[in-house]
């Protein structure tokens, strides 16, 4: 039985609903930072963030939109969130987790979009949307109805 976040009354707690599981996956998949290697860090960063374990991982966890908290909203930053995207919610395919991962990404009020589509075995099909992803820190509360 997989477990998964929900979240009720301004708190996450544990859900026992099957389709959760895969939205918890995918929100700890995008919005985990992911550790980076010295020389993909921004001049304007302090740290390589991420978890430490990741070191000694094979696969690390999250992804790196972290990394687009501060650049220009404009093409070459959809670009970006769509292979970060892509590059943290591999995983589910490699591991036979789902049968297929779409991502795309619009620029919607000067914010960036992700729009994801999961193909699970039995071909049930999910959507996910995720708004304002390089500013995701102040923006929780939009996941909640993901949740």
């Amino acid at each position: 039985m997989d477990i998964a976040l929900a979240f009720q009354n301004n708190i996450f707690d544990i859900s026992e609903e099957p389709e959760n599981g895969i939205r918890t996956a995918i929100i700890i998949s995008l919005f985990t930072d992911k550790r980076i290697n010295e020389n993909e860090k921004p001049s304007d960063e302090s740290s390589l963030a991420g978890f430490w374990g990741d070191d000694f991982e094979e696969r690390p966890y999250g992804s790196r939109l972290w990394l687009l908290h501060r650049n220009k909203i404009n093409n070459e930053t959809r670009l970006n969130a769509i292979d970060y995207a892509k590059e943290a919610l591999e995983w589910l395919t490699e591991d036979k987790v789902v049968k297929s991962v779409n991502v795309d990404a619009q620029i919607i009020d000067k914010k960036i979009a992700l729009l994801i589509g999961i193909e699970l075995p039995g071909n049930k099909d999910y959507k996910f949307r995720f708004t304002d992803v390089t500013n995701y820190e102040r923006n929780r509360d939009q996941w909640k109805d993901q949740l």
